[in-house]
């Protein structure tokens, strides 16, 4: 089970805590875009498990992922790669506001901002796994915080 059920437990629960999530790294991927894609995938296919299906994941070759909703509010991600390498994480604003976006670069495995992310949240500065990647952009699009 991954971090997508247990906030989804924790959300029933009414109990909302911030776990540091548990690290496993995939064996070596073709690509870090392939491992990248792959876990947003895993992860999005638990959320519409669990909720039914609200969004889907296109992925275009090996320079791009989408992850679009099937239904209002309309956030959304795009995750690029171009040919030096760096990663580009864009979430468009659903309503008014600036949106999420930053490059990261893929430094042996393991992905890292290049500190010039704008919106929230913001990367915590230490090298993610594709794993705690995905959850970084896919946390503030599958359980949105209610002000």
């Amino acid at each position: 089970m991954g971090w997508v059920n247990e906030v989804l437990r924790e959300r029933v629960a009414g109990q909302i805590q911030r776990s540091a999530p548990v690290a496993t790294v995939p064996p070596a991927p073709p690509s870090i875009l392939g491992a990248i894609a792959g876990q947003i995938q895993n992860d999005v296919l638990e959320y519409n498990e669990a909720r039914g299906p609200q969004f889907m994941v296109s992925s275009t070759g090996n320079s791009m992922v989408q992850v679009i909703p099937k239904q209002p509010p309309l956030t959304t991600a795009v995750i690029e790669i171009d040919r030096e390498g760096v990663i580009s994480v864009t979430c468009p604003p659903a309503g008014p506001g600036t949106g999420r976006r930053g490059t990261f670069k893929d430094a042996h495995g393991r992905i890292v901002s290049s500190g010039d992310f704008v919106g929230e949240p913001q990367p915590s500065g230490e090298p993610m796994t594709p794993e705690e990647f995905s959850r970084f952009v896919l946390e503030p699009i599958l359980f949105p915080v209610s002000n």
